[in-house]
C-alpha cells in the first residue's frame, strides 16, 4: 500500500513537473518575444533612435546647421506613426526645403562672390543635397570647382546644367565655359 502511494506521489510529481517545463517554455517564448519588441524599441535603428536622430535634426535646423539637417532627414525613419514624431518631421522636412536651401544657396552665392571658392563649394553642396536640381547651385558650384582648379569636377556640372535647363541662360555660359 504504502509503495502504491508513493507510485502514485511521483505520478503527481512528475505531471507537476511537466506542467512546470510546460510554462517554462511558453514564459521563455514570451520573453524572447517582449525581447524582440524592446529591441524594436531602444534598438539601434529602432523608435527611441529615430527620435533622437529627429532631436539632432530640429537642434541642427535651429542653430543654422542646414546641411546637417539634410544629412540627418536622410536617415530619419518615415515609418514612425507618432503624431508627434510626424509633425515634428514633416516641419522640419518642409522647412529645410525651403529656407534651408535658400540660405545654403545664399551663403554659397556671397561667399563665391567674395572669392572663398571653398566655402562657396561646400554650401552649394549641401544646397544641391536638399534639392539636387537647383539650376543656380549647380552653375555657381560648377564656377567654383573651376576656380578651384578642378575642371573635370567643373565639366561635369556644367553638362548637368547643360543637358537639364538648355533653356536657362546659365547653361549656355558653362558651355562657354566649356569651350574656353
Amino acid at each position: 500500500e504504502k509503495v502504491m502511494s508513493y507510485g502514485d506521489m511521483l505520478s503527481a510529481k512528475d505531471l507537476e513537473l511537466s506542467e512546470l517545463k510546460t510554462q517554462l517554455e511558453g514564459l521563455e517564448a514570451e520573453k524572447n518575444s517582449a525581447n524582440e519588441q524592446l529591441e524594436g524599441y531602444a534598438g539601434r535603428d529602432g523608435v527611441v533612435a529615430s527620435y533622437e536622430k529627429l532631436l539632432k535634426a530640429a537642434d541642427d535646423y535651429y542653430s543654422g546647421e542646414y546641411g546637417a539637417v539634410a544629412d540627418v532627414i536622410d536617415q530619419l525613419d518615415e515609418t514612425v506613426t507618432g503624431a508627434n514624431y510626424q509633425a515634428v518631421y514633416k516641419k522640419l522636412k518642409d522647412s529645410l526645403n525651403t529656407e534651408g536651401m535658400s540660405e545654403l544657396y545664399k551663403k554659397g552665392y556671397d561667399a563665391y562672390q567674395a572669392r572663398d571658392f571653398e566655402a562657396a563649394r561646400d554650401y552649394l553642396t549641401q544646397c544641391l543635397a536638399i534639392d539636387p536640381d537647383y539650376p543656380d547651385a549647380l552653375f555657381w558650384l560648377g564656377l567654383s570647382y573651376h576656380n578651384l582648379g578642378d575642371r573635370e569636377t567643373a565639366f561635369k556640372y556644367y553638362d548637368r546644367l547643360i543637358a537639364e535647363f538648355p533653356e536657362l541662360s546659365y547653361a549656355q555660359r558653362a558651355a562657354e565655359l566649356k569651350n574656353e
